[in-house]
């Protein structure tokens, strides 16, 4: 039931501010929880949805722009999907598990500020980078 609650509020807020949203990391604040008539629990200090959270605070251009990169991490993916090497294969799967981590959990939990996003952008780091690694 809160999380639903919360999930209607994460729709009013972006409905009242759609393009640049109400601002990071200030969801759980006294006014916008009586603006927007938010759950006054301690689990509702987010959207408890990555994609609504991320619409709420930062707008429609946030959540486009997140999808945007989410498309090039995807493309990046499929790109590099039959290299081989000692590193590149390993760390290909674990992007694969980032990516599909992101969106499993991103329906129940905004996790980008949290050590799973510091995990995530950890991962991706080492794959970008082991990209350009040849064997010699």
């Amino acid at each position: 039931y809160v999380r639903c609650a919360i999930w209607q509020g994460a729709l009013k807020i972006i409905k009242d501010r759609p393009f640049l949203g109400i601002g990071p990391k200030t969801y759980s604040l006294k006014e916008n929880r009586v603006k927007y008539n938010l759950p006054r629990d301690i689990r509702s200090s987010d959207a408890h949805n990555v994609f609504l959270n991320i619409a709420s605070e930062r707008g429609l251009i946030g959540l486009f722009s997140f999808l945007i990169f989410l498309g090039l991490y995807l493309h990046l993916l499929s790109k590099t999907r039959n290299r081989e090497g000692e590193i590149i294969t390993p760390l290909w799967y674990a992007c694969l598990g980032n990516f599909i981590h992101l969106f499993v959990i991103g329906i129940g939990y905004s996790m980008l500020s949290t050590e799973s996003a510091m995990l995530f952008m950890a991962i991706l780091g080492l794959f970008s980078s082991s990209i350009k690694v040849e064997r010699v």
